[in-house]
């Protein structure tokens, strides 16, 4: 009781910022409540875009009440991805910068910001652009700045020009330099870029030639090789988020 009553004078008295305050008493709770959320959601057998538009009012009622604390920043970007079922109503590109928005107010230095570049399909070209460069500035978070230059490296290589082909090996040079150990997933940063810039050569991956070596982390953390299941059933199951 004693430490209770230390914290709630420290938040009182203002000796600790108010957003600290607010994490530490709502984040705990709050984590199970979103966690268990997001699985009624994803229980639900209704097709996307209806139980997207059926759950939204509780994930935005959520976001606002938990305002501020780490919970309230996983129903945004949950929010975020879900624009995604918007593409054929045409509001999109609007719904995701409306939710980028209130991040970008209520979590102005949040290290999780880079977590709105994994969902860069909901930008438009011109918004993820202005986005990433606005999260490259120097006192961003580190992983902040390297998704980034994850994300406009990633960009810039879809596109046809010369000069966009040298931007985006110039962003994941940037990798390779200052962020190569940064954690990515279940991988790095420095990983991410060795793979844009060395890729398999094309003559390699032709049908009936041995495959090449890829190598990676299994779910069980473990290193693990292409070459370890040569001669083995396997089963693959692929899934994605985009």
């Amino acid at each position: 009781m004693k430490h209770v009553g230390l914290w709630v004078c420290l938040c009182l008295g203002g000796t600790l910022p108010s957003a600290f305050c607010q994490e530490d008493a709502a984040t705990p709770d709050a984590k199970k409540v979103i966690e268990a959320l997001i699985a009624e959601h994803d229980a639900d057998k209704a097709n996307y875009p209806i139980k997207f538009e059926a759950f939204r009012p509780r994930f935005e009622a959520f976001a606002k009440e938990h305002h501020g604390t780490d919970a309230g920043l996983d129903a945004e970007l949950w929010l975020l991805s879900g624009t995604w079922w918007s593409r054929e109503k045409g509001t999109m590109h609007g719904e995701a910068d409306a939710v980028t928005a209130r991040i970008l107010e209520a979590y102005p230095d949040s290290p999780r910001l880079g977590e709105l570049l994994d969902k860069d399909y909901v930008y438009s070209r011109d918004a993820k652009i202005a986005l990433c460069e606005r999260f490259l500035e120097k006192e961003r978070p580190v992983a902040v700045r390297a998704a980034a230059h994850l994300c406009l490296g990633k960009a810039f290589a879809r596109e046809k020009s010369e000069e966009s082909k040298a931007a985006s090996r110039k962003h994941f040079e940037a990798l390779s330099s200052d962020f190569a150990t940064v954690p990515y997933k279940s991988t790095t940063y420095g990983a991410m870029a060795s793979a844009f810039l060395a890729p398999h050569n094309a003559k390699s991956l032709v049908v009936d030639m041995p495959a090449p070596e890829i190598t990676g982390i299994g779910l069980d953390g473990k290193p693990m090789k292409l070459s370890d299941f040569r001669g083995k059933i396997v089963v693959l199951d692929f899934w994605g988020d985009w």
